[in-house]
């Protein structure tokens, strides 16, 4: 099946239809606990919200989703250039995966989460060029620093 890059831009729905597929892969070994990965891979964009509000003032979901929008299909590189989302980072990806090891329901989050980084890198990469946000924490204090 050949499907144009484009059909994956990144938007709620499309974090929904591929968590929700990687969960129903997971199913027959998780069981319901697979919600998680639904949960996990759409509830980390709710620091896009929190960035809005703090650069815009703002609470409105509509509001925000209309600047995220703006900002890519204009490629407005300069809106986000100082950003942190900070629940798009390594670190608490590697988070979850080490508390997987001690109750295997946390590879889930986990899968979740990934899941969600790769989804917006790609779609970074396609629409913006670069990868926009800074996925590490510790990367981003360290350029503050500069």
């Amino acid at each position: 099946i050949n499907v144009p890059l484009y059909f994956f831009a990144m938007d709620v729905k499309m974090h929904v239809i591929a968590s929700a597929v990687l969960a129903a892969l997971l199913y027959q070994s998780y069981g319901l606990w697979v919600l998680l990965v639904i949960v996990a891979g759409v509830i980390l964009d709710i620091d896009h919200n929190i960035y809005f509000y703090y650069k815009k003032g703002h609470l409105s979901l509509r509001k925000c989703y209309r600047y995220c929008k703006y900002v890519t299909k204009n490629k407005k590189l300069e809106e986000v250039k100082n950003a942190i989302f900070i629940f798009h980072v390594i670190e608490l990806l590697i988070f979850f995966f080490v508390l997987g090891f001690f109750n295997r329901i946390f590879f889930l989050v986990f899968y979740g989460i990934m899941l969600h980084y790769i989804l917006d890198i790609i779609y970074e990469m396609k629409d913006m060029g670069v990868i926009v946000k800074p996925y590490s924490l510790v990367y981003w204090l360290m350029k503050r620093k500069e």
